[in-house]
């Protein structure tokens, strides 16, 4: 397979689906019925594809969305607080079957027995433990989870694993989902569900796919370092912490210039991932 960048690729199969989210949030999507329903979405997203499925979801079960960004530093700081009457959408993608290693992430959240449901993203391999780690966030903090849907979105690393995906066999099986969840709510009461996995984040997952920084083409704008999801990248050197980098490719993505890379064995991970899965969900 021919050797794109990462950049180029992770925008033109990823980040593109996300506009398909929000056309679908700003109403452009069939036409459902009408609730008032608050909905609010925690959505982190460093490359767009949890973004997309967090979206597609929220789209389903209200036409009053509030997207709410979970992946920067700067806005895992400041409590969010949550009403009983709304409901919370908590959108993560799945690295190696884990939430990212992200400090504060969903943990800046209060809930008031506020229902909540779990969004997560994968690239086709599996969700593994994110829905009990979410799960174990939102309760502690106040929240009843009811619902938890796993999106395959396309593999960042891959170059045919999950893409085009979510696709319209997904978005019918979204639609499913959000049709029990509001089923659920319609009696204003409602029970936790149960989920599978590991609660406990565990040690940090070590990839050890190779990352290409080009000073020649560096402007010094500092975008990844201003957009890094965990501040893993030295404002002065522009070097890379390793011991805090989640290897998300915000960097790469947020780069206008290409001047940082990732160079994975497309081909490998293919091999690996290239057999369907399908969207999982409980409700």
């Amino acid at each position: 397979m021919e050797q794109i960048s990462r950049r180029t690729f992770i925008k033109s199969s990823v980040a593109l689906a996300a506009s398909v989210g929000l056309m679908s949030v700003a109403g452009c999507a069939s036409e459902k019925k009408e609730t008032p329903l608050k909905v609010r979405v925690l959505i982190f997203s460093p490359t767009g594809g949890t973004l997309n499925a967090g979206l597609l979801v929220a789209a389903e079960l209200s036409k009053d969305v509030e997207v709410l960004e979970q992946t920067s530093l700067s806005s895992r700081t400041d409590t969010i607080s949550f009403e009983k009457k709304q409901l919370a959408v908590l959108a993560a993608p799945s690295y190696a079957g884990k939430i990212p290693f992200a400090q504060g992430l969903f943990e800046n959240i209060q809930g008031k027995e506020t229902p909540c449901i779990i969004v997560t993203s994968y690239g086709n391999r599996a969700c593994e433990n994110n829905f009990a780690q979410v799960h174990k966030l939102a309760s502690d903090r106040g929240f009843v989870v009811i619902g938890a849907i796993a999106i395959v979105t396309p593999h960042t690393f891959g170059g045919r694993a999950g893409h085009g995906r979510p696709d319209m066999t997904d978005r019918m099986k979204i639609k499913e989902f959000a049709v029990a969840v509001l089923k659920k709510l319609e009696g204003g009461t409602y029970t936790a569900i149960t989920v599978e996995g590991e609660a406990d984040l565990g040690p940090k997952y070590v990839s050890n796919i190779e990352k290409v920084y080009d000073a020649e083409k560096c402007v010094k704008c500092n975008a990844c370092v201003n957009n890094c999801p965990v501040g893993a990248i030295d404002a002065d050197n522009l070097n890379i912490n390793e011991e805090l980098c989640i290897h998300c490719q915000r960097c790469s993505f947020v780069c206008g210039f290409n001047a940082r890379d990732y160079l994975a064995d497309r081909e490998s991970i293919d091999d690996k991932y290239f057999k369907r899965q399908e969207v999982l969900m409980i409700v």
